[in-house]
């Protein structure tokens, strides 16, 4: 891999010198380093260059995209848009004020051939601060569409790092960000209107993960349930020996009563390895879920048979479990334990005395301390 960061003046050929400073030879090939590129990274295999990623600024010209995604030119603080390109490649850019005469000519990479017209007296440069939030705004509706699950505060943040404007306000901010999703709409499928156009909507999709391995396992209108999973994540879900089972209301899609998860432990973390969408909290879609997953491990050669099985208190979970596992050995969650422990408190109207130092209060408060003892004793 070859690395140039230099950007030079054009070579002279009678000048050996030049070459030395401003070359750099590849596979015993000469190259000159171009005045008009700053090149990033190059690959290069024998001697054929392919530029990965270039940044373009030829004579304080800068490239941007304009708000319908069209590239507009930035030279001295003015925008400048597309007219017409010539047969000879010349392409010619006006001010994109309309009653303005000033015009500038470049070639291939945007190399500045000459300049033609002044600025109208009715209009000036343009703040700097504008043009490089608008260079922000572009970049992050453009990387906001190359990778639609990479969260638009990392997109925003990572930009903002790397340009040079030094303020931009919390609303400039909301802006790109309401500008990004608008632009990862437009090439999403429209929002389902109900719970049978999420199951035909899903259908039509490709989803893959970043290591190319399907995600979606199961798509079941029938009985409504989604299972979300890949390959690995089940290998590594049939090698695991205690399993933590628990279901979220709040986050759940839209038309779906939950988003039910499967998670694994090892070394020291709680994977997640299985999301599943169900519509209702029946003893039967519990059933049939764990038969799903069981039957996806099966068609891979593998045994989703976990020793222990860690979950809340809800019977329809418990019963299901027992139904597929019987026999199998499940430990009660200690935070959803306390939880329901809380709220009973509180249903008795014991809340104040909870809170204070009486010895309600403090009896009340080593019930939670039971959790914390041998089962023996």
């Amino acid at each position: 891999m070859a690395v140039f960061r230099q950007r030079t003046p054009e070579l002279n050929p009678s000048n050996s010198n030049d070459y030395n400073r401003y070359s750099r030879i590849i596979d015993g090939l000469l190259f000159p380093i171009s005045l008009h590129l700053t090149v990033e990274t190059a690959f290069y295999e024998n001697v054929n260059i392919k530029f990965k990623k270039v940044s373009i600024m030829s004579e304080n010209i800068e490239v941007i995209t304009s708000n319908r995604g069209n590239i507009m030119l930035i030279y001295k603080n003015f925008k400048f848009i597309h007219a017409y390109t010539s047969k000879d490649s010349i392409t010619r850019w006006r001010c994109y004020e309309k009653k303005c005469t000033a015009k500038i000519f470049t070639k291939t990479n945007y190399v500045l051939v000459k300049v033609e017209g002044s600025h109208a007296a009715d209009h000036s440069a343009i703040d700097r601060f504008l043009i490089d939030r608008q260079i922000i705004n572009s970049a992050c509706k453009r990387k906001a569409v190359e990778d639609v699950s990479m969260r638009p505060k990392k997109i925003i943040l990572r930009e903002i790092g790397q340009s040079s404007c030094t303020t931009i306000s919390v609303n400039d901010v909301d802006r790109v960000r309401k500008n990004m999703y608008e632009s990862r709409r437009k090439i999403l499928p429209a929002n389902p209107t109900s719970i049978q156009s999420v199951h035909d909507s899903l259908r039509n999709m490709n989803i893959l993960t970043k290591q190319g391995e399907p995600f979606l396992l199961l798509n079941d209108d029938s009985k409504n349930v989604l299972i979300f999973s890949c390959a690995k994540n089940l290998n590594f879900l049939c090698d695991v020996q205690t399993i933590y089972m628990d279901g979220t209301f709040q986050y759940s899609a839209r038309f779906f009563t939950q988003m039910f998860t499967i998670h694994g432990y090892k070394n020291g973390h709680y994977v997640p390895l299985v999301f599943c969408l169900l519509h209702d909290k029946k003893t039967e879609t519990y059933i049939y879920m764990l038969q799903k997953i069981s039957e996806l491990c099966d068609n891979m050669g593998r045994l989703f048979l976990p020793t222990n099985i860690t979950s809340d208190f809800e019977k329809a979970i418990l019963n299901a479990v027992y139904e597929v596992w019987p026999g199998m050995n499940v430990v009660g969650c200690r935070f959803h334990l306390t939880q329901a422990w809380y709220r009973q408190i509180q249903s008795l109207g014991l809340i104040t005395e909870y809170k204070n130092k009486c010895n309600i209060g403090m009896w009340l408060r080593h019930t939670f301390g039971l959790l914390f003892l041998n089962p023996s004793e």
